[in-house]
Protein backbone atom coordinates (compact mmCIF):
# COMPACT_ATOMS: atom_id res chain seq x y z
CA UNK A 1 0.00 0.00 0.00
CA UNK A 2 0.83 3.90 -0.90
CA UNK A 3 2.38 6.29 1.92
CA UNK A 4 -1.07 7.95 1.04
CA UNK A 5 -2.93 5.30 1.93
CA UNK A 6 -1.32 4.48 4.98
CA UNK A 7 -1.41 7.88 6.31
CA UNK A 8 -5.92 7.37 5.32
CA UNK A 9 -5.66 4.65 7.47
CA UNK A 10 -4.44 5.98 10.49
CA UNK A 11 -6.18 8.98 10.35
CA UNK A 12 -9.40 7.45 10.45
CA UNK A 13 -8.09 4.83 13.62
CA UNK A 14 -7.11 8.21 15.25
CA UNK A 15 -10.19 9.57 14.52
CA UNK A 16 -12.41 6.27 15.81
CA UNK A 17 -9.70 6.11 18.58
CA UNK A 18 -11.21 9.73 19.45
CA UNK A 19 -14.96 8.90 18.88
CA UNK A 20 -14.50 6.34 21.84
CA UNK A 21 -12.65 8.42 24.10
CA UNK A 22 -9.46 6.36 23.84
CA UNK A 23 -6.54 8.02 25.65
CA UNK A 24 -5.54 11.52 24.00
CA UNK A 25 -2.27 11.02 24.19
CA UNK A 26 -2.37 8.23 22.31
CA UNK A 27 -4.63 9.40 19.92
CA UNK A 28 -2.66 12.21 19.24
CA UNK A 29 0.24 10.09 18.43
CA UNK A 30 -1.31 8.65 15.71
CA UNK A 31 -3.08 11.28 14.42
CA UNK A 32 0.27 13.36 14.27
CA UNK A 33 1.78 10.36 12.23
CA UNK A 34 -1.31 10.29 9.59
CA UNK A 35 -1.11 14.29 9.06
CA UNK A 36 3.32 13.67 8.63
CA UNK A 37 2.73 10.91 6.44
CA UNK A 38 0.15 12.55 4.59
CA UNK A 39 2.36 15.15 3.56
CA UNK A 40 5.08 13.52 2.63
CA UNK A 41 6.04 11.52 -0.26
CA UNK A 42 8.54 8.87 1.36
CA UNK A 43 7.91 5.49 0.26
CA UNK A 44 7.18 2.71 3.02
CA UNK A 45 7.26 -0.09 1.44
CA UNK A 46 9.94 -3.05 2.24
CA UNK A 47 10.99 -0.49 5.40
CA UNK A 48 11.81 -2.39 8.32
CA UNK A 49 11.23 -1.15 11.80
CA UNK A 50 14.29 0.91 12.48
CA UNK A 51 14.15 2.59 8.83
CA UNK A 52 10.67 3.84 9.97
CA UNK A 53 11.43 4.63 13.56
CA UNK A 54 13.73 7.00 12.19
CA UNK A 55 10.83 9.02 10.18
CA UNK A 56 10.16 11.90 11.97
CA UNK A 57 6.75 11.94 13.74
CA UNK A 58 6.81 7.68 13.57
CA UNK A 59 7.66 5.95 16.96
CA UNK A 60 7.79 2.38 17.44
CA UNK A 61 4.30 2.18 18.26
CA UNK A 62 3.19 3.65 14.72
CA UNK A 63 6.33 1.64 13.10
CA UNK A 64 4.39 -1.52 14.29
CA UNK A 65 1.71 -0.09 12.67
CA UNK A 66 2.35 0.53 9.33
CA UNK A 67 4.01 -2.75 9.37
CA UNK A 68 1.33 -4.53 9.88
CA UNK A 69 -0.64 -2.65 7.10
CA UNK A 70 2.04 -3.45 4.31
CA UNK A 71 1.23 -7.17 5.15
CA UNK A 72 -1.97 -7.23 5.65
CA UNK A 73 -3.88 -4.52 3.79
CA UNK A 74 -5.55 -3.61 7.17
CA UNK A 75 -5.06 -2.54 10.61
CA UNK A 76 -6.54 -4.96 13.73
CA UNK A 77 -7.32 -1.95 15.81
CA UNK A 78 -9.22 -0.47 13.27
CA UNK A 79 -11.32 -3.48 11.93
CA UNK A 80 -12.37 -4.06 16.06
CA UNK A 81 -13.27 -0.27 16.00
CA UNK A 82 -15.51 0.04 12.79
CA UNK A 83 -17.32 -3.33 13.86
CA UNK A 84 -18.54 -1.11 16.85
CA UNK A 85 -19.29 2.13 15.17
CA UNK A 86 -22.46 2.56 13.00
CA UNK A 87 -21.48 2.89 9.10
CA UNK A 88 -23.48 6.07 9.41
CA UNK A 89 -21.21 7.65 12.09
CA UNK A 90 -18.35 7.16 10.32
CA UNK A 91 -19.55 8.80 7.63
CA UNK A 92 -20.44 11.46 9.88
CA UNK A 93 -16.81 12.30 10.60
CA UNK A 94 -16.03 13.69 7.56
CA UNK A 95 -18.59 16.07 7.83
CA UNK A 96 -17.02 19.72 7.42
CA UNK A 97 -17.03 21.55 10.91
CA UNK A 98 -17.41 18.81 13.32
CA UNK A 99 -15.07 16.84 14.28
CA UNK A 100 -14.36 13.38 16.33
CA UNK A 101 -15.86 14.41 19.91
CA UNK A 102 -18.50 16.80 18.43
CA UNK A 103 -19.75 13.66 16.21
CA UNK A 104 -19.67 11.23 19.63
CA UNK A 105 -21.53 13.89 21.15
CA UNK A 106 -24.19 14.05 18.86
CA UNK A 107 -24.04 10.04 18.53
CA UNK A 108 -24.27 9.43 22.55
CA UNK A 109 -26.44 12.56 23.25
CA UNK A 110 -29.08 12.85 20.20
CA UNK A 111 -28.29 9.17 19.01
CA UNK A 112 -28.00 10.43 15.89
CA UNK A 113 -26.35 7.53 13.33
CA UNK A 114 -26.11 8.89 10.05
CA UNK A 115 -25.78 12.14 7.96
CA UNK A 116 -28.86 12.44 6.70
CA UNK A 117 -30.57 11.93 10.80
CA UNK A 118 -28.05 14.98 11.55
CA UNK A 119 -29.46 16.97 8.71
CA UNK A 120 -33.09 16.37 9.85
CA UNK A 121 -31.83 17.30 13.15
CA UNK A 122 -30.25 20.52 12.13
CA UNK A 123 -33.64 21.37 10.62
CA UNK A 124 -35.71 20.66 13.72
CA UNK A 125 -33.32 23.16 15.94
CA UNK A 126 -32.08 20.36 17.99
CA UNK A 127 -28.37 20.90 18.26
CA UNK A 128 -28.96 24.02 19.76
CA UNK A 129 -29.86 21.23 22.86
CA UNK A 130 -26.22 20.52 23.12
CA UNK A 131 -23.37 21.95 24.50
CA UNK A 132 -21.01 24.02 22.32
CA UNK A 133 -23.12 23.62 19.48
CA UNK A 134 -24.92 27.35 18.90
CA UNK A 135 -26.67 28.49 16.13
CA UNK A 136 -24.04 29.13 13.82
CA UNK A 137 -22.34 26.14 14.54
CA UNK A 138 -26.01 23.61 13.71
CA UNK A 139 -26.26 26.26 10.20
CA UNK A 140 -22.77 25.33 8.84
CA UNK A 141 -23.10 21.59 9.45
CA UNK A 142 -26.17 21.64 7.52
CA UNK A 143 -24.76 23.56 4.70
CA UNK A 144 -21.83 21.29 4.56
CA UNK A 145 -24.26 18.28 5.18
CA UNK A 146 -26.65 19.38 1.74
CA UNK A 147 -23.06 20.62 0.03
CA UNK A 148 -21.90 16.92 0.43
CA UNK A 149 -25.10 15.38 -0.66
CA UNK A 150 -25.19 17.73 -3.48
CA UNK A 151 -21.52 16.64 -5.02
CA UNK A 152 -21.59 12.93 -4.05
CA UNK A 153 -20.58 10.90 -7.11
CA UNK A 154 -18.33 14.01 -8.22
CA UNK A 155 -14.12 14.14 -7.66
CA UNK A 156 -11.64 17.10 -8.11
CA UNK A 157 -9.35 16.06 -11.23
CA UNK A 158 -6.31 15.57 -8.87
CA UNK A 159 -7.88 12.72 -6.41
CA UNK A 160 -8.29 10.37 -9.45
CA UNK A 161 -5.51 11.48 -12.31
CA UNK A 162 -3.32 8.78 -10.20
CA UNK A 163 -6.30 5.95 -10.23
CA UNK A 164 -6.75 6.89 -13.56
CA UNK A 165 -3.14 6.34 -14.80
CA UNK A 166 -2.75 3.45 -12.91
CA UNK A 167 -5.77 1.25 -14.39
CA UNK A 168 -4.36 2.64 -18.27
CA UNK A 169 -0.58 1.22 -17.31
CA UNK A 170 -2.50 -1.91 -16.45
CA UNK A 171 -4.54 -2.51 -19.11
CA UNK A 172 -1.44 -1.61 -21.25
CA UNK A 173 0.49 -4.40 -19.73
CA UNK A 174 -2.23 -6.82 -20.10
CA UNK A 175 -3.31 -6.20 -24.05
CA UNK A 176 0.30 -5.51 -24.60
CA UNK A 177 -0.36 -2.51 -26.78
CA UNK A 178 -0.29 0.78 -26.58
CA UNK A 179 -3.81 1.85 -27.77
CA UNK A 180 -5.12 2.88 -24.24
CA UNK A 181 -6.36 6.10 -23.04
CA UNK A 182 -8.50 8.28 -20.69
CA UNK A 183 -10.86 9.70 -22.55
CA UNK A 184 -13.99 12.23 -22.19
CA UNK A 185 -13.58 14.65 -18.86
CA UNK A 186 -10.59 13.33 -17.52
CA UNK A 187 -8.71 13.70 -20.63
CA UNK A 188 -9.79 17.21 -21.29
CA UNK A 189 -8.71 17.57 -17.09
CA UNK A 190 -12.05 19.03 -16.37
CA UNK A 191 -11.24 20.28 -12.76
CA UNK A 192 -14.34 18.33 -11.02
CA UNK A 193 -15.35 14.96 -13.08
CA UNK A 194 -17.91 12.37 -12.55
CA UNK A 195 -16.94 9.16 -13.99
CA UNK A 196 -13.51 7.51 -15.62
CA UNK A 197 -13.69 6.92 -19.05
CA UNK A 198 -10.93 4.58 -21.22
CA UNK A 199 -10.56 4.16 -24.90
CA UNK A 200 -9.00 1.02 -25.84
CA UNK A 201 -8.26 -0.20 -28.93
CA UNK A 202 -8.22 -4.53 -28.95
CA UNK A 203 -9.91 -7.08 -30.59
CA UNK A 204 -10.34 -9.08 -26.97
CA UNK A 205 -13.43 -9.24 -26.01
CA UNK A 206 -14.28 -6.99 -22.47
CA UNK A 207 -15.23 -10.22 -20.28
CA UNK A 208 -11.47 -11.40 -21.76
CA UNK A 209 -9.52 -8.48 -20.08
CA UNK A 210 -9.63 -9.39 -16.49
CA UNK A 211 -9.09 -5.81 -14.36
CA UNK A 212 -9.52 -4.58 -11.08
CA UNK A 213 -11.50 -1.17 -11.37
CA UNK A 214 -10.98 1.54 -9.04
CA UNK A 215 -13.53 1.83 -6.26
CA UNK A 216 -15.66 5.30 -5.93
CA UNK A 217 -15.76 6.87 -9.09
CA UNK A 218 -17.61 5.42 -11.87
CA UNK A 219 -16.03 3.79 -14.65
CA UNK A 220 -16.46 2.69 -18.40
CA UNK A 221 -14.25 1.08 -21.18
CA UNK A 222 -14.91 1.89 -24.42
CA UNK A 223 -13.17 -0.72 -26.80
CA UNK A 224 -13.25 -0.29 -30.48
CA UNK A 225 -11.44 -2.08 -33.14
CA UNK A 226 -7.29 -0.70 -32.67
CA UNK A 227 -8.15 0.75 -36.43
CA UNK A 228 -10.49 3.28 -35.42
CA UNK A 229 -8.23 3.87 -32.15
CA UNK A 230 -7.25 7.37 -32.89
CA UNK A 231 -10.77 8.83 -34.10
CA UNK A 232 -12.80 6.69 -31.40
CA UNK A 233 -10.56 8.83 -28.43
CA UNK A 234 -11.00 11.81 -30.66
CA UNK A 235 -14.87 11.60 -30.44
CA UNK A 236 -14.65 10.49 -27.12
CA UNK A 237 -12.55 13.51 -26.01
CA UNK A 238 -13.94 16.70 -26.33
CA UNK A 239 -17.40 17.91 -25.13
CA UNK A 240 -20.38 17.67 -27.35
CA UNK A 241 -20.24 21.60 -28.04
CA UNK A 242 -16.58 21.36 -29.18
CA UNK A 243 -17.70 18.76 -31.83
CA UNK A 244 -21.01 21.33 -32.54
CA UNK A 245 -18.55 23.42 -33.20
CA UNK A 246 -16.32 21.47 -35.54
CA UNK A 247 -18.99 20.41 -37.63
CA UNK A 248 -17.95 17.26 -37.21
CA UNK A 249 -20.98 15.08 -37.81
CA UNK A 250 -20.53 16.41 -41.28
CA UNK A 251 -17.32 15.47 -41.50
CA UNK A 252 -17.50 12.30 -40.02
CA UNK A 253 -20.18 10.99 -42.43
CA UNK A 254 -17.85 11.53 -45.42
CA UNK A 255 -15.74 8.23 -46.44
CA UNK A 256 -11.95 9.38 -45.42
CA UNK A 257 -9.03 6.95 -44.38
CA UNK A 258 -8.70 6.51 -40.78
CA UNK A 259 -6.48 9.01 -39.38
CA UNK A 260 -3.01 8.05 -38.00
CA UNK A 261 -3.16 10.78 -35.37
CA UNK A 262 -5.09 13.94 -33.87
CA UNK A 263 -2.82 16.40 -35.59
CA UNK A 264 -3.67 14.73 -38.81
CA UNK A 265 -7.54 14.84 -38.37
CA UNK A 266 -7.48 18.75 -37.17
CA UNK A 267 -5.02 19.18 -40.20
CA UNK A 268 -8.01 17.37 -42.25
CA UNK A 269 -10.49 19.88 -40.93
CA UNK A 270 -8.17 22.35 -41.95
CA UNK A 271 -7.42 23.45 -38.11
CA UNK A 272 -4.20 23.71 -36.20
CA UNK A 273 -4.17 20.85 -33.41
CA UNK A 274 -6.15 21.51 -30.56
CA UNK A 275 -5.12 20.27 -26.96
CA UNK A 276 -7.64 18.29 -24.99
CA UNK A 277 -7.90 20.53 -22.23
CA UNK A 278 -9.13 23.31 -24.53
CA UNK A 279 -12.11 21.42 -26.28
CA UNK A 280 -14.92 22.55 -24.38
CA UNK A 281 -16.49 24.69 -27.65
CA UNK A 282 -15.43 28.03 -26.15
CA UNK A 283 -14.60 29.55 -29.09
CA UNK A 284 -11.57 27.06 -30.24
CA UNK A 285 -11.99 26.15 -33.25
CA UNK A 286 -11.89 29.54 -34.90
CA UNK A 287 -8.66 30.21 -32.86
CA UNK A 288 -7.33 26.71 -34.77
CA UNK A 289 -8.79 27.96 -37.71
CA UNK A 290 -6.47 31.11 -37.97
CA UNK A 291 -3.61 28.77 -36.05
CA UNK A 292 -3.70 30.74 -33.16
CA UNK A 293 -3.88 28.47 -30.43
CA UNK A 294 -1.78 29.33 -27.80
CA UNK A 295 0.45 27.28 -26.29
CA UNK A 296 -0.72 25.85 -23.12
CA UNK A 297 1.16 26.38 -19.50
CA UNK A 298 3.79 23.73 -18.44
CA UNK A 299 5.66 23.25 -15.23
CA UNK A 300 9.23 24.78 -17.04
CA UNK A 301 6.79 27.84 -16.60
CA UNK A 302 6.83 28.14 -13.32
CA UNK A 303 9.12 30.96 -11.83
CA UNK A 304 8.29 30.55 -7.96
CA UNK A 305 5.47 29.37 -4.83
CA UNK A 306 3.50 31.59 -3.58
CA UNK A 307 0.98 29.43 -1.21
CA UNK A 308 3.53 27.76 0.81
CA UNK A 309 3.50 26.49 5.05
CA UNK A 310 6.56 25.64 6.57
CA UNK A 311 6.86 23.84 10.19
CA UNK A 312 6.38 27.19 11.56
CA UNK A 313 2.14 26.25 11.10
CA UNK A 314 1.02 22.84 9.50
CA UNK A 315 3.51 22.45 7.19
CA UNK A 316 6.58 19.39 6.78
CA UNK A 317 9.50 21.46 6.01
CA UNK A 318 11.58 24.35 7.41
CA UNK A 319 11.63 27.80 5.37
CA UNK A 320 15.47 26.87 4.64
CA UNK A 321 14.73 23.60 3.63
CA UNK A 322 11.97 24.72 1.10
CA UNK A 323 14.20 27.83 -0.19
CA UNK A 324 17.47 25.24 -1.00
CA UNK A 325 14.49 23.22 -2.83
CA UNK A 326 12.79 26.42 -4.70
CA UNK A 327 16.15 27.67 -5.63
CA UNK A 328 17.44 24.14 -6.82
CA UNK A 329 14.47 24.10 -8.99
CA UNK A 330 15.56 27.34 -10.66
CA UNK A 331 12.43 29.36 -8.97
CA UNK A 332 12.76 33.26 -8.60
CA UNK A 333 10.45 33.41 -5.49
CA UNK A 334 8.90 31.60 -2.44
CA UNK A 335 5.95 33.14 -0.88
CA UNK A 336 5.11 32.05 2.95
CA UNK A 337 1.75 31.88 3.97
CA UNK A 338 2.29 30.37 7.69
CA UNK A 339 -0.50 30.95 10.18
CA UNK A 340 -0.98 30.55 14.01
CA UNK A 341 -0.41 26.93 15.32
CA UNK A 342 -4.33 27.32 16.61
CA UNK A 343 -5.23 27.41 12.87
CA UNK A 344 -4.18 23.99 11.98
CA UNK A 345 -6.57 22.20 14.08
Amino acid sequence: METEGIARLLKLTAQLMELHHENPFKVKSVANAAFQLDKTDIALGGKGLAELEAIPGIGKSIAHKIIEIEQSGSLQELDELLRKTPAGVVEMLSIKGIGPKKVAQLWEELQIESPGELLYACKENRLLELKGFGAKTQESVRKAIEFKMASKGFFHYAAVEKTALDLVAELKKKLSTDLVSITGDMRRKAIVVSKLEIVVGSEQQPDQIPVEEPGGIKTAFLYCHPDVFTRRLFETTGSKEHLDELSYAAFASKETAEPVSETVLYAALGMQYIEPELREGRGECLLAKAHRIPRLLETGDLKGALHNHSVWSDGVNTIKEMAEYCRDLGYQYLGMCDHSQSACG
